[in-house]
């Protein structure tokens, strides 16, 4: 379950200790069944679109969008965190 800590923001919009990897792919059809049904593609491509007029995006973006056809529950993570990242600093700029 969702919590509202769960969508605080973020530092940075990748950890680099995270290295997404071939072998985060899923491993067996239930994985991949489940990594099918989270929005990735969606995700990617609405972060790619802020990346246009946000360039410090634009490597974690490259690093994210190498796994588009075949992406797992750990590359989620990491998108999840560039989001959680993005919205802090819309909410920061308005402020």
């Amino acid at each position: 379950k969702q919590t509202e800590k769960d969508w605080m923001g973020v530092s940075l919009p990748y950890a680099s200790s995270v290295r997404l990897t071939s072998s985060m792919r899923p491993q067996n059809d239930e994985e991949r069944a489940y990594a099918l049904s989270l929005p990735y593609q969606e995700l990617i491509g609405a972060l790619n679109y802020l990346r246009i007029t946000r360039p410090e995006l634009a490597y974690s973006m490259s690093q994210l969008g190498k796994w588009m056809s075949d992406w797992g529950v750990r590359h989620w993570k990491a998108a999840v965190q560039h989001l959680r990242y993005t919205i802090k600093t819309i909410i920061r700029q308005r402020l």
